[in-house]
C-alpha cells in the first residue's frame, strides 16, 4: 500500500477522518498550487457487500484515497490494487442512494456497468459519499448545480404534423409573458414537451424536437425518457452535462376514457430526481365539453391516485405529495362559462380579465374541487381553443356540426400549465404564453419556463455525520380537523427520507388530538443542519379501524430549528381534494440548547 490505512478494520466496521482533520486538510489542499504530494492523507476504508444477480454476497473493501483522487474496490482474498479495481475521481459519474434501503448505494463508473454496494448502515453509506464528494471537490473542476431552468410545452396537435418552425415555441416567444430577447437565446437545462392527439410517431417527433433545438439554440440534447398513452405523449430532453445528476427515472400512465378503460383521455407522466430534488411531469388530456366539469375534476383525482411513481415507502400518498415539484399540464379542457356571442365579442376586444373571471378551472380551484394548492401564472394571452386551422390571428371556429347535432365550443383556455411544490422550496415562473405561428391544429401551443432550486442529496458536514445524532424533531401537540361522520380512533403516520424508519406512528386518539406524550420523537439519520433544512416531513391522518386516509400534508423543517416550539398549520388533502386541516407545535431540538420552560 502506498498510504497508511487509518487502522485495521474488522469486516463489519468503518472509520473516517474526524471533522477537524477534514476541515484542516480540505482548506490546506484547496490552497495548494501544486500537486498534493506534501501531505500524507490516510485512506478511509469501508467493508461492504457487492451485488451479483441481485443478491449481496461478495465482501469488498472500498478504500477512498482523497490525496490521490481515487478509490479502490478490493476483495479481501486478494487485497491488491490493480488498474481494473482502481477508479479515479473523473470516472466516478454518479452516486445513487436507494429509496427503499438506506444502506444501499449504486455507484456508476465511466465505462462500467452500475455496481451496487450494501453498507453496514446508512451512516457508513453517507460517510463514503461524503469522502467521494470531498475527493471530487479537491481534484475536479465540476461546478455544483444549485438551480436549473425547465421548459414545459403543451400542444394538442389535432392529429396534424407541424406546418411551421417550432423555434418561437421552444424559445418562449409569443403572446403573454415571454422570455426577453437575451434569455430566449439561452438553452434550458431540461425540455419537457407534452402533446395530445399527437400526429407523428415517437421517433419522428423526438427527432423533430432535437433538430429544432439544434437549429434554434445550437444545443444538442438527449432524450431522458418518454411516456406515451395512445396520443398523449410526454418527452423529456436534457442537456447531456446533467445526465449524471439525474436518477430514479420512472414513467407511468393512467387511462380515464370511457369506464377508465380507454386511453384517448388520461395522462402520461415521467418523474426523476435531480440531485436531491424530486420532480414529476404529468401531461394530461381530460374530458371535453363544457357540461362535463365534474367528470374532468374526477379524472384529475383519478390521475393523481393512479400514477405509479415515487418512493414505494410513500405508497399511501398521491403524487402531489411524493415529489418536491409536480407539473400538471396538457389539454385540460376547462371551458369559459358564458354565452358564445358574449365571449366572441369580449375576445374581439381582448378583454382577457372578463373571460378569466368565467374560467372553469379558476372556479374549480376556488371551490376546492380539483387542483387545490396548485399554482398557475397569470394568463396574458388569448384563449387557445377552438381556432380555425391555417388562419393567422384569433378567429374562433366555435360551431361544430356532427351527425348527432350541433356542438358549441366557446373560446377557452383549454391548454394550461400548473404546478404544485413543497413548502420551503424555490421555484419561479419566468414565462407563460402561447404562439400563433403553428396553425395546423385548432389549438395553439402553450409554453412555460421555470427556474427550479436544486437541493443536495448528501450531508454537507463531516462534523454532523454521527450515528447517535443529538438532533430530534419534537411535537408538543397536533390537532386534526377531518371531514368524516364515522366515529373511530385515528393515528398519525410520519414519513421522511431523512428518518431511519420508513413509517413512524403516533398513539391512537379519538378526538383526533394528540399531546406530547402521545407523539413520537423523530430521530433524523444525520445531524447536518444544512441537509435537514432542505428536508420535509410527510404526515398522514389514518383511521385505526378502516385504515383509510383522512388527509395528508407536508411540513418543511427549514424554519423549525428553535429552542421554542413553533406553530404550524397545513391543509390536509387526499387525491387532490381538501379533506381538512392539521395544526400544532413542533421544533427541531439540538442537545445542549437552552429551552425556555413554561411557568
Amino acid at each position: 500500500m502506498a498510504h497508511e490505512v487509518v487502522k485495521q478494520l474488522p469486516d463489519s466496521s468503518y472509520d473516517y477522518l474526524d471533522s477537524d482533520e477534514m476541515r484542516e486538510l480540505t482548506g490546506a489542499l484547496q490552497q495548494m498550487p501544486s500537486p498534493m504530494s506534501s501531505l500524507s492523507i490516510p485512506l478511509s476504508s469501508f467493508e461492504v457487500r457487492s451485488s451479483k444477480a441481485g443478491i449481496f454476497t461478495s465482501k469488498v473493501s472500498l478504500n477512498v484515497d482523497i490525496q490521490r483522487g481515487c478509490f479502490y474496490a478490493v476483495k479481501p482474498s486478494k487485497d491488491v490494487q490493480e488498474s481494473r479495481n482502481t477508479f479515479t475521481h473523473d470516472r466516478i459519474l454518479q452516486l445513487v442512494k436507494s429509496t427503499s434501503d438506506n444502506s444501499r448505494l449504486d455507484v456508476i463508473i465511466e465505462g462500467k456497468k452500475k455496481t451496487s454496494y450494501m453498507f453496514e448502515n446508512a451512516h457508513a453509506r453517507e460517510n463514503f459519499c461524503l469522502q467521494i464528494r470531498h475527493m471530487k471537490s479537491l481534484h475536479s473542476k465540476e461546478e455544483k448545480v444549485d438551480q436549473i431552468s425547465v421548459f414545459i410545452g403543451t400542444w394538442n396537435m389535432g392529429k396534424s404534423a407541424p406546418d411551421h418552425t417550432l423555434k418561437h415555441w421552444l424559445k418562449c416567444n409569443g403572446e403573454g409573458k415571454s422570455l426577453d430577447r437575451t434569455l430566449s437565446r439561452i438553452p434550458h437545462d431540461i425540455y419537457v414537451i407534452g402533446t395530445q392527439e399527437s400526429a407523428l410517431n415517437d421517433k419522428d417527433w423526438v427527432n423533430t424536437l432535437k433538430a429544432s433545438l439544434k437549429a434554434t439554440l445550437m444545443v444538442d440534447v438527449e432524450m431522458l425518457e418518454m411516456c406515451n398513452l395512445w396520443g398523449i405523449r410526454v418527452v423529456v430532453l436534457i442537456n447531456p452535462q446533467h445526465r449524471h445528476c439525474i436518477s430514479h427515472v420512472q414513467k407511468s400512465s393512467v387511462k380515464t376514457g370511457i369506464a377508465n378503460a380507454l386511453g384517448d383521455k388520461g395522462a402520461s407522466a415521467v418523474s426523476f430526481q435531480f440531485n436531491g430534488t424530486s420532480i414529476c411531469f404529468i401531461n394530461a388530456h381530460l374530458t371535453a365539453r363544457e357540461e362535463n366539469l365534474h367528470r374532468r375534476n374526477q379524472c384529475f383525482r383519478d390521475i393523481l391516485k393512479g400514477l405509479s411513481l415515487g418512493p414505494k415507502s410513500f405508497e399511501g400518498f398521491d403524487v402531489s405529495h411524493k415529489f418536491h415539484h409536480v407539473f400538471f399540464f396538457g389539454d385540460l379542457n376547462y371551458r369559459t362559462m358564458e354565452k358564445v356571442d358574449v365571449v366572441l365579442k369580449r375576445a374581439e376586444d381582448r378583454d382577457i380579465q372578463f373571460l378569466l373571471d368565467r374560467d372553469q378551472l379558476r372556479k374549480t380551484q376556488f371551490d376546492k374541487d380539483a387542483f387545490f394548492n396548485f399554482n398557475e401564472s397569470e394568463i396574458n394571452f388569448m384563449p387557445t381553443y377552438r381556432l380555425y386551422r391555417g388562419i393567422p390571428g384569433y378567429r374562433y371556429d366555435w360551431k361544430k356540426v356532427k351527425m348527432t347535432g350541433e356542438i358549441i365550443n366557446v373560446p377557452s383556455w383549454c391548454d394550461r400549465v400548473l404546478w404544485h411544490s413543497y413548502p420551503g422550496t424555490f421555484i419561479e415562473n419566468n414565462a407563460y404564453g402561447s404562439v400563433e405561428n403553428l396553425l395546423n391544429s385548432d389549438h395553439r401551443p402553450v409554453f412555460a419556463s421555470f427556474t427550479v432550486g436544486i437541493a443536495s442529496q448528501f450531508v454537507q458536514s463531516q462534523a454532523m455525520l454521527t450515528e447517535n445524532s443529538s438532533i430530534r424533531i419534537l411535537f408538543n401537540r397536533i390537532e386534526a380537523q377531518v371531514r368524516t361522520c364515522v366515529r373511530q380512533h385515528f393515528i398519525l403516520e410520519f414519513y421522511s427520507s431523512c428518518l431511519s424508519d420508513k413509517v413512524i406512528k403516533s398513539k391512537s386518539s379519538s378526538c383526533p388530538e394528540w399531546h406530547a406524550d402521545q407523539l413520537p420523537q423523530l430521530r433524523p439519520m444525520f445531524g447536518d443542519r444544512d441537509y435537514l433544512e432542505e428536508q420535509h416531513i410527510l404526515i398522514a391522518v389514518r383511521g385505526c379501524d378502516d385504515n383509510k386516509s383522512y388527509g395528508e400534508c407536508v411540513v418543511s423543517l427549514k424554519d423549525q430549528f428553535s429552542p421554542d416550539f413553533q406553530c404550524f398549520e397545513c391543509v390536509l388533502t387526499h387525491n387532490g381534494e381538501e379533506t381538512g386541516k392539521l395544526r400544532g407545535e413542533m421544533r427541531v431540538s439540538v442537545e445542549g440548547e437552552y429551552v425556555k420552560e413554561d411557568i
